[in-house]
Protein backbone atom coordinates (compact mmCIF):
# COMPACT_ATOMS: atom_id res chain seq x y z
CA UNK A 1 0.00 0.00 0.00
CA UNK A 2 1.66 3.45 -1.01
CA UNK A 3 2.12 5.81 2.16
CA UNK A 4 0.41 8.20 1.41
CA UNK A 5 -2.81 6.79 0.58
CA UNK A 6 -5.93 7.97 2.29
CA UNK A 7 -9.51 7.27 2.40
CA UNK A 8 -11.00 9.92 0.41
CA UNK A 9 -14.02 8.64 -1.02
CA UNK A 10 -15.67 7.95 2.24
CA UNK A 11 -18.52 10.01 1.65
CA UNK A 12 -20.89 9.34 -0.96
CA UNK A 13 -21.19 12.90 -2.32
CA UNK A 14 -17.60 13.01 -2.55
CA UNK A 15 -17.56 9.26 -4.85
CA UNK A 16 -20.49 10.59 -6.89
CA UNK A 17 -18.81 13.78 -8.00
CA UNK A 18 -15.58 12.39 -8.91
CA UNK A 19 -17.12 9.40 -11.06
CA UNK A 20 -19.37 12.25 -12.70
CA UNK A 21 -15.77 14.66 -13.05
CA UNK A 22 -13.97 11.45 -14.67
CA UNK A 23 -16.37 10.41 -16.80
CA UNK A 24 -17.14 14.16 -17.91
CA UNK A 25 -13.58 14.65 -18.81
CA UNK A 26 -13.26 11.33 -20.69
CA UNK A 27 -16.38 12.32 -22.95
CA UNK A 28 -14.64 15.52 -23.48
CA UNK A 29 -11.14 14.13 -24.59
CA UNK A 30 -13.27 11.42 -26.69
CA UNK A 31 -12.14 8.49 -24.63
CA UNK A 32 -15.10 5.69 -23.75
CA UNK A 33 -15.43 4.90 -20.20
CA UNK A 34 -16.37 1.24 -19.89
CA UNK A 35 -15.65 0.36 -16.54
CA UNK A 36 -15.38 3.29 -13.93
CA UNK A 37 -14.92 2.23 -10.04
CA UNK A 38 -13.89 4.57 -7.14
CA UNK A 39 -12.64 2.77 -3.69
CA UNK A 40 -12.28 4.23 -0.70
CA UNK A 41 -8.93 5.90 -1.68
CA UNK A 42 -8.17 4.61 -5.06
CA UNK A 43 -9.83 4.64 -8.61
CA UNK A 44 -9.78 2.35 -11.57
CA UNK A 45 -10.92 2.78 -15.09
CA UNK A 46 -11.24 1.15 -18.57
CA UNK A 47 -11.25 3.61 -21.07
CA UNK A 48 -11.00 3.19 -24.91
CA UNK A 49 -8.96 6.01 -26.65
CA UNK A 50 -8.97 6.64 -30.08
CA UNK A 51 -5.60 6.31 -31.98
CA UNK A 52 -4.44 9.85 -31.80
CA UNK A 53 -3.76 9.84 -28.03
CA UNK A 54 -1.04 8.56 -25.72
CA UNK A 55 -1.83 6.93 -22.64
CA UNK A 56 0.48 9.76 -20.59
CA UNK A 57 -1.68 12.55 -22.13
CA UNK A 58 -5.01 10.89 -21.01
CA UNK A 59 -3.60 10.12 -17.64
CA UNK A 60 -2.36 13.63 -16.95
CA UNK A 61 -5.34 15.58 -18.51
CA UNK A 62 -7.88 12.99 -16.24
CA UNK A 63 -5.45 13.77 -13.19
CA UNK A 64 -5.06 17.35 -13.30
CA UNK A 65 -8.36 18.18 -14.23
CA UNK A 66 -10.32 16.07 -11.32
Amino acid sequence: MPKYRHSIFLNAEIKKRCEGILREIAARIDCRVYELQVALDHVHIFLRLHSECSISEVLRLLKCNS
